[in-house]
């Protein structure tokens, strides 16, 4: 009778909970947060990876007598928990026992690979990657810090020392984040993060450089939950009226942001201005070439020896948005130079005979 009762209040003190908790390592920031795309149309701050949201996620706690909790440790708040500074990221995890009046609160903590033999864990230890240290002996807080990537799921026990048949646990995990990402357009490969000097064909009816639009984004490659992403598209363009100078600006159409997310071949010579730009006086282009007006966009600069990039500028802003990492790359396409590759076509010469 005694020892059920014994054994009845220590049952009630600590129960078997399982939470999942996934582990994120930070991304550098390079500039001011921004909500980048998700109003499309408002371009974000340019240059931008964004911090991925909440480091370590937890989930809710199943069972009573036990309860988990967890909050993010800031960078700055590392050495005062003993953590290195070479860590990713860290959390702390609270464990609450029930009731409140329990005699021995202590518990121990421990972590391990849910699976140890597994393709990845075979041979590697969980704490070179991953560790869980209590703030002191017995305590019912500890530090989850992550050391590095990880390809195999882990898990965090705390243990009862009043009674070790009764645990808590919960999962880590390592998210795939974005790591990079690049713009081409043919023979052209765009700057990150800076201007895009291109050479633009002014013949008539000649193909200037450019080509295919390919975007691509590059990820971790070890991590345990894998993430989804969407990619959005945005162009803005400036223009500066030369001295002389007849047309007066231009506007480039969301077509180029279309074509671009579609990888369609994109050309800068007179093609380009004819699909995405609208002037903003009555000035028309035709597919066969330049017309009054778009020329002096380059031509006026050039006459005096100005520097053509400060007139015409398209700026290109691409926002690849996941679960637990964002990404923005933003390049400004400026005009480095004119080419004219104009086809001979015919010869003649000013007299049809000499005679002496």
């Amino acid at each position: 009778m005694n020892s059920n009762t014994k054994s009845g209040k220590k049952l009630r003190r600590v129960i078997i909970a399982t939470v999942t908790v996934v582990l994120i390592a930070a991304i550098t920031v390079t500039g001011v947060l921004t909500d980048g795309f998700r109003n499309f149309g408002k371009a974000p701050e340019p240059g931008v990876t964004l911090e991925q949201p909440g480091g370590m996620v937890i989930g809710g706690s199943e069972g009573s007598g036990v309860t988990l909790m967890s909050a993010k440790i800031a960078k700055e708040d590392f050495a005062a928990y003993g953590i290195s500074p070479m860590a990713e990221s860290a959390q702390l995890l609270t464990a609450t026992v029930e009731p409140v009046d329990a005699m021995d609160k202590s518990v121990d903590w421990s972590i391990a690979f849910v699976n140890p033999t597994s393709a990845w864990a075979s041979g590697k230890t969980v704490t070179d990657y991953v560790t869980v240290t209590p703030t002191e002996d017995g305590a019912l807080t500890a530090t989850v810090t992550n050391l590095q990537a990880f390809g195999e799921q882990a898990v965090v026990t705390v243990t009862s020392r009043e009674n070790p048949e009764v645990s808590a646990t919960c999962t880590v995990d390592y998210a795939q984040r974005l790591t990079g990402a690049s713009l081409s357009f043919g023979n052209i490969d765009t700057v990150y993060q800076g201007e895009t000097p291109v050479t633009w064909e002014v013949a008539t009816n000649v193909q200037g450089n450019g080509g295919k639009a390919e975007f691509e984004y590059t990820t971790n490659d070890v991590y345990t939950v894998a993430d989804e992403y969407t990619v959005e598209y945005h162009v803005d363009n400036t223009y500066a009226q030369p001295s002389g100078s007849e047309f007066t600006g231009f506007t480039v159409s969301d077509a180029l942001a279309t074509d671009i997310e579609n990888g369609e071949n994109i050309y800068f010579d007179c093609s380009f201005f004819y699909d995405y730009v609208t002037a903003e006086i009555g000035v028309t282009i035709s597919k066969n070439g330049w017309q009054s007006g778009f020329t002096n966009i380059f031509m006026s600069p050039i006459a005096s020896q100005s520097d053509p990039g400060n007139y015409f500028t398209i700026d290109l802003t691409v926002t690849v948005d996941g679960t637990y990492s964002d990404y923005i790359y933003y390049t400004s396409i400026t005009v480095g130079g004119l080419m004219n590759n104009s086809v001979i076509t015919g010869l003649t010469l000013d007299e049809t005979g000499i005679i002496f």
